[in-house]
């Protein structure tokens, strides 16, 4: 379970908190609305994001395995 606490979940706020204050800087209401709007969906977005990028399958590294030299 994602909690407010996983790295993720403070990056991901974090990145969403720097674009709030972008669009306030900007004066952009609606921009603001949006990301607010995220926000408050954050368990939706944060899980939906998350198990995407948990079944992202790593690459192999055996090939570096075999080429290393031996010791």
């Amino acid at each position: 379970m994602i909690t407010y606490t996983h790295p993720i979940s403070q990056t991901w706020i974090n990145d969403h908190l720097d674009l709030y204050n972008y669009a306030l800087a900007l004066g952009d209401k609606e921009w603001q609305q949006q990301i607010l709007q995220t926000l408050g969906q954050f368990e939706h977005h944060l899980t939906k994001k998350t198990t995407h990028w948990l079944s992202y399958q790593k690459p192999s590294f055996s090939v570096f395995k075999r080429n290393q030299p031996s010791t």
